[in-house]
């Protein structure tokens, strides 16, 4: 019990450096309104392995984690959907 907590809580701290880094990635995109400079496949590959991960979170009970890692998925939507809009 306490040992999937203390998993769940470096898991949790892990994702959230991953979730600012792409919160900031987000701000210049939207400040800028240009997404020339990103790789789609890099995106969508990454966005494969936060659905999978977030499986594993979820299937292994691991919440805080999963909570963190969903976050991402939708700010890694949202790039996503803008890099469509306004790559050129």
């Amino acid at each position: 019990m306490v040992i999937e907590l203390v998993a769940d809580l470096f898991g949790t701290f892990g994702m959230l450096g991953f979730l600012v880094a792409e919160i900031f990635q987000l701000k210049k995109i939207l400040r800028t309104k240009k997404a020339s400079d990103l790789s789609k496949t890099a995106y969508r590959n990454k966005m494969i392995a936060i659905i999978l991960t977030c499986i594993c979170f979820g299937l292994t009970k691991l919440f805080l984690s999963f909570t963190v890692l969903f976050l991402e998925g939708i700010v890694v939507g949202k790039i996503m959907l803008l890099m469509r809009k306004w790559k050129k």
